[in-house]
């Protein structure tokens, strides 16, 4: 279980580990399934030696497969602290990867939603705002309703003030 550290107001820290061994599994398998289908000059679709398909796809697979581990692990600790997380954390490793350790530690920052609590509502006021609307505000507002649903159809006639015109330049 990881610690949440307050940094500042709403804004939070926290440890988070990845699995080398879920990352190598989950790459094995990614590359396996790429090898299925991989096209190559000199080899026939499916047949291209796996060190070669390592070489080409291996390290944006093994990216792509530690972004997903990262973002489950900081989903899985969201949702154990409880947390309401407000957008996307920012997630930096804590110092050099080692691929060769058991497991890849980073530090994401977050924000979370403030807590707000309401006294008893049947104590609250509301304070009522009567308007009066006059007859200019109804005929501008009916103005512009009709100026944002009009159709427009065609016509054999030059065109007058107002009209919409379609103009081809050839």
């Amino acid at each position: 279980m990881s610690t949440i550290e307050v940094i500042e107001g709403l804004q939070r820290r926290a440890a988070l580990s990845v699995s080398t061994a879920e990352l190598e599994r989950r790459a094995v398998t990614k590359l396996k399934q790429i090898a299925r289908t991989a096209k190559m000059q000199g080899f026939r679709p499916g047949k291209v030696p796996m060190k070669m398909i390592e070489s080409m796809y291996g390290g944006s697979t093994r990216s792509e497969i530690l972004s997903d581990l990262i973002s489950e692990a900081f989903s899985k600790l969201a949702q154990e602290q409880q947390l309401r997380v407000a957008g996307a954390p920012d997630v930096a490793p804590q110092g050099e990867l080692q691929f060769d350790s058991p497991s890849l530690e980073f530090s994401a920052s977050f924000e979370v939603y403030p807590e707000v609590s309401l006294g008893p509502v049947g104590e609250l006021e509301i304070e009522r705002i009567h308007t009066q609307v006059g007859e200019a505000e109804i005929e501008k507002t009916v103005e512009v309703l009709r100026k944002q649903r009009v159709s427009w159809h065609e016509v054999d006639r030059a065109p007058a003030s107002g009209d919409q015109v379609t103009i081809d330049f050839r």
